[in-house]
């Protein structure tokens, strides 16, 4: 009887070491390949490529070294964001103060919640952690009067509100771009914050990287969903200087284990966060309209 056998026509210079192995069938140049031999085909042929690429990058690369301007391009690649750019407020106005602290606790990363935290206690921050929690603001969608409202209120309490007009209010608009250069800055990235300096008795840059084991184990304390496997997870991650890893396990423990993104930027934390709770309250709230139903 007659077997049909699903394969591909290829030209036998391409399958070479299926021909010296007798596993092809061979007529007028064409090799006649079985569809389980494929696989190996393509790997071959991806192997090739990827080494001559290789190869070529590498020749170009010698060359390219020699002029200054390519040389300061190549090595500043490793430090560039080319992720979402989040100088654009797109919940512009939809934020309130008043809710600032229901979603520092709720939605924002480690980071921003540090700082949130420490500006309500000591009614101050340094100079780092006001550009960094101040950008992350304008981003989520404070606007500039809210913004200097907000500073206002908790510097004030600190260094009196005349201070804060003639030394911090400036910073704030700057920020927005209406002061000095103009220019509306986009906040900081992971990758920007990671690769910073922090000094002693600084509260800003990335807690998994610039905080010790004990200060970070006394936040996970109070949280119970926090668990001894997610802290293992965490300081494994943190161990190998995987830190948006450490903070992409500490918003699946937040939000759900289903979340699945590549962490690149605090903004992005905020934004997925209040995606996953906007769909959470309306999954809730379709359920209990069915309940009322029944």
């Amino acid at each position: 009887y007659q077997r049909r056998v699903r394969g591909f026509k290829i030209p036998f210079e391409d399958c070479r070491s299926l021909v010296e192995n007798r596993l092809v069938f061979l007529k007028k140049g064409f090799a006649y390949v079985f569809i389980n031999d494929v696989s190996s085909l393509l790997v071959s042929k991806l192997t090739t490529v990827l080494n001559d690429s290789l190869s070529l990058c590498d020749m170009l690369g010698v060359s390219a070294q020699k002029d200054p301007r390519i040389a300061r391009l190549v090595e500043s690649l490793p430090h560039q964001y080319l992720g979402k750019d989040y100088t654009y407020q797109a919940k512009k106005g939809e934020i309130t103060l008043q809710s600032l602290d229901y979603l520092a606790d709720r939605s924002f990363p480690l980071c921003m919640k540090t700082l949130h935290r420490k500006l309500r206690l000591q009614h101050h921050l340094k100079h780092g952690g006001r550009i960094q929690y101040g950008l992350f603001l304008k981003s989520i969608g404070l606007t500039l009067e809210q913004s200097l409202e907000f500073w206002r209120s908790e510097f004030s309490q600190s260094v009196g509100n005349s201070k804060f007009n003639s030394h911090y209010a400036y910073g704030v608009r700057h920020n927005y771009g209406t002061e000095g250069k103009l220019t509306s800055y986009s906040s900081h990235s992971c990758l920007k914050i990671i690769s910073g300096r922090v000094s002693a008795g600084e509260d800003h840059g990335c807690p998994f990287k610039d905080f010790d084991r004990k200060r970070l184990e006394a936040d996970f304390y109070s949280d119970p969903n926090i668990t001894d496997f997610v802290k293992l997870n965490i300081f494994n991650a943190i161990k190998d200087k995987r830190y948006t890893e450490a903070c992409y396990f500490y918003f699946t423990v937040k939000h759900s284990e289903d979340a699945r993104f590549v962490l690149q930027h605090p903004n992005q934390y905020f934004m997925e966060s209040m995606a996953y709770h906007t769909s959470k309250t309306s999954k809730d709230s379709s359920d209990s309209n069915q309940l009322d139903c029944t």
